[in-house]
């Protein structure tokens, strides 16, 4: 019997290891210039880390060429994945018709130019290309992060997919609660902010890799502050380091 009791604390006492998958969270803030004035497009976006399982926002009813969605979806991924110079997030932007939707463009979220944490979501406006000649056409607003210990231990509904064991978690999305009122202040300040850097008068020129040219750079270096978070990869800083 003491030995029993003995047993029974141990076990009380007994902290299971970390689950071998991390939670990584994408937000499809917005897009610009998808396509020529004056078309009326409600344009919608499907993301997706392996094309078995597939996540789309709701279209833009504004039908206008810069659609706003601010929708975030979280992807079940492990450490390989996150540690891959390759692995990435597939995003392509539609236009919703009657007949079927007509794909409008490509972007692809490369998750190591990120380096996603915790502390804070990086933005980065990222060029969108056609889907038949690869010309841009377009930016994408995305946000990315980690969600902490915390929100990782709570039960989940269902994943989506990890890296090399993709295909044996199964599942669909996370269900993410909606942004507060302040959290979207927060990011539509950063976006503004993010178009004034990547001006040209601010000598913020684009290349159509994504990366930003080094013109200017000496002026930008003297602009430290929120805007010192997005470097490494069009925006993507280590914001527990940099920040």
């Amino acid at each position: 019997m003491p030995n029993s009791g003995r047993s029974r604390r141990r076990s009380s006492a007994y902290t299971p290891p970390p689950l071998p998958f991390h939670l990584l969270e994408l937000n499809l803030i917005s897009a610009q210039d998808l396509h020529r004035a004056g078309a009326r497009t409600r344009a919608f976006a499907v993301a997706w880390a392996h094309p078995d399982h597939k996540l789309r926002t709701r279209p833009d009813l504004s039908g206008n060429t810069d659609p706003v969605w601010n929708e975030r979806f979280v992807f079940r991924v492990d450490s390989a994945f996150l540690q891959s110079e390759t692995s990435g997030i597939t995003v392509e932007i539609y236009a919703a018709r009657r007949g079927g939707s007509r794909l409008l463009g490509t972007v692809r979220v490369v998750i190591s130019t990120f380096r996603p944490s915790a502390a804070s979501a990086s933005i980065a406006a990222l060029q969108v290309r056609r889907p038949s000649s690869l010309r841009p056409q377009g930016i994408l607003n995305v946000g990315l992060s980690l969600l902490d210990s915390h929100v990782r231990s709570m039960p989940l509904f269902a994943a989506d997919l990890g890296g090399a064991a993709a295909h044996s978690f199964g599942g669909k999305g996370i269900p993410v609660p909606p942004s507060t009122k302040v959290e979207d202040m927060e990011m539509e300040t950063k976006l503004e902010k993010w178009k004034i850097e990547m001006s040209p008068e601010h000598g913020g020129e684009q290349r159509a890799d994504g990366h930003r040219s080094r013109r200017g750079e000496g002026n930008r270096a003297k602009r430290r502050g929120m805007l010192s978070c997005y470097g490494c990869g069009h925006g993507a800083a280590d914001t527990s380091d940099s920040c």
